[in-house]
């Protein structure tokens, strides 16, 4: 018997559950209740068992027949023998040994769970969450901060859920799972005592046994175990509603986190970037130019999502102490802030892809000009087109003004926000704040061109008269011999040779008019060529009689 109650106070040194000292995670806290529960079923019914049938029988090996005969194989015999008493003695010691550790054992079970659940947590805001250790003034100052320094008894984080339609915010553990978990503990605990053979079964081997007789212990429907789960159940439920009220303050963010970035930073170029929409009906009828560009609106959406970015910062904590939770926020906190920065960066580099399209169209139409100005002339009428094109050149640089401002302005805006410019985008800036000087400054350059091209083109005119002049006198002879032409056998030839001279008539009164115009262009006096009419005049009968 001492040896029994020896082996028994151990069984009472046994924990059914694994109480944790530190926080730990729920798949954690289900893998080491269930070593601890597994570890002590295995050891009453192996070790334990195993250990009395051995003193058992060490004890009565050396009886042979009597009272106490191990190798009894008559049932009747032992019904009365004080072996059956003596084993139904262990019997009760062993049942109220394990009754006593099972109960001691859930005890401490909701004690613990009904304490660390224990301190009301009110919940202000995401990162306000207070927790009172006194549990309503009940504990001293000094018991409330011993208190506050036990650690809560799981940890989670605050997650996103990606697995639906949208993603939302979640925990990586259902609020509703560390209950059900806490619970499932408790229930397989029970369970695990169950179905405890006696030890007369396993020490009387020749009796016949119909069944195998089961120690009484603990029961899942004995009413104080109802109640300590019940007791379990409402201090878990209890806690984990402030993981439900904790997680609807995140609601206002679902915006955000469900906001698509590159269909958000579509959109915002098509409102103030210039771009065009894909759902225009008819995009032919798309005129670039008449876009709205709002270097200023897209700087100032970066600025604000940089503001929302650090606002998220103070008001989503890196954890935060709900009582019987601890709840890691970390992981969401990285993820909306690296968001709100990813987008601040993206519009400010369209910021600067908006200023620098717009710069480009401005240098285009200043370029468009230059290709002009570039222009060489290789006579009168190209000159004067040229000249033309420069009286309009004030105009078109006045009016290209407000475009160059505009440029400016959207580069300070770039520069106000501090953001870096590669080289070949800082001369961008300056290149279209030069353009008007580089523009006159041609126009200056080009004047003195022409003019000089100008006196040339007029000498080449005066040298081309002289040779023209000299033409019509050839014409002029010509027509002057036609008179001499009278063999009517001829004819095919006479006729070849008036339509030549008729011809060349032609091409003379062309060129009297080129010439007519540019002297009107170099502003000289315009001649008559009456030389060319005189000719015309003698021919018209010599034309008539052979034609």
């Amino acid at each position: 018997v001492v040896l029994v109650r020896k082996e028994s106070a151990k069984v009472l040194g046994t924990r059914l559950f694994a109480l944790p000292t530190k926080s730990t995670r729920l798949d954690e806290f289900s893998s080491s209740q269930s070593s601890a529960i597994s570890g002590f079923s295995s050891f009453v019914k192996e070790t334990w068992s195993s250990s009395v049938i051995s003193h058992v029988k060490q004890q009565l090996k050396d009886v042979s027949k009597g009272w106490f005969n191990l190798e009894e194989s008559n049932t009747e015999v032992y019904k009365f023998s004080k072996l059956r008493k003596f084993l139904g003695f262990l019997n009760f010691i062993m049942q109220d040994t394990l009754r006593f550790a099972v109960e001691d054992s859930l005890l401490n079970y909701k004690t613990f769970v009904e304490g660390a659940c224990a301190p009301p947590v009110t919940v202000v805001s995401t990162n306000k969450v207070t927790v009172d250790f006194s549990l309503g003034g009940t504990l001293g100052e000094d018991a409330a901060r011993l208190r506050s320094r036990k650690p809560p008894l799981f940890l989670l984080d605050l997650a996103i859920d990606s697995t639906g339609e949208k993603p939302v915010f979640a925990y990586s553990s259902s609020s509703d799972s560390f209950t059900s978990s806490v619970l499932q503990f408790f229930d397989k605990s029970l369970i695990s005592i169950q179905k405890l053979i006696r030890i007369e079964r396993k020490v009387m081997k020749n009796l016949f046994w119909s069944r195998d007789p089961v120690m009484n212990t603990v029961h899942p429907s004995e009413e104080w175990v109802s109640v300590y789960r019940n007791d379990i159940e409402t201090a878990m439920s209890a806690a984990a509603s402030k993981l439900d009220e904790y997680l609807k303050l995140y609601d206002p963010l679902l915006e955000f986190l469900q906001t698509d970035v590159e269909t958000y930073l579509e959109s915002i170029e098509v409102q103030y970037g210039g771009k065009m929409p894909d759902d225009l009906e008819d995009p032919d009828d798309w005129n670039p130019e008449d876009a709205e560009i709002d270097v200023k609106s897209i700087k100032e959406l970066s600025s604000k999502h940089m503001d929302l970015m650090r606002k998220l910062e103070e008001n989503i904590p890196v954890s935060v102490n709900l009582g019987a939770f601890s709840l890691s926020c970390s992981k969401v906190r990285t993820e909306l802030s690296n968001k709100h920065e990813a987008i601040a960066g993206a519009l400010m580099e369209m910021a600067c892809k908006v200023t620098i399209q717009y710069t480009d169209v401005t240098s285009e139409k200043f370029e468009d000009m230059m290709v002009n100005l570039k222009k060489s002339p290789s006579d009168i009428e190209a000159v004067d087109d040229i000249k033309a094109f420069i009286s309009t050149v004030p105009a078109l640089v006045q009016a290209l003004g407000p475009r160059i401002d505009t440029n400016l302005g959207f580069f300070n805006i770039l520069e106000e926000a501090k953001y870096k410019l590669d080289g070949q985008d800082f001369n961008r800036k300056w290149e279209v704040f030069s353009w008007p000087k580089k523009i006159f400054d041609k126009v200056e350059d080009l004047e003195v061109v022409l003019q000089g091209k100008t006196n040339n083109l007029l000498e080449d005119m005066k040298e081309d008269q002289a040779a023209f002049m000299e033409k019509l006198n050839g014409i002029q002879a010509e027509v002057g011999n036609l008179h001499t032409f009278t063999n009517i056998d001829r004819v095919d030839q006479v006729t070849q040779h008036v339509k030549k001279i008729k011809a060349e008539l032609q091409r003379s009164g062309e060129e009297a008019r080129l010439f007519n115009n540019r002297e009107a262009l170099f502003g000289v006096d315009v001649r008559d060529y009456v030389e060319l009419s005189e000719i015309s005049k003698s021919f018209e009968p010599y034309y008539d009689l052979w034609l």
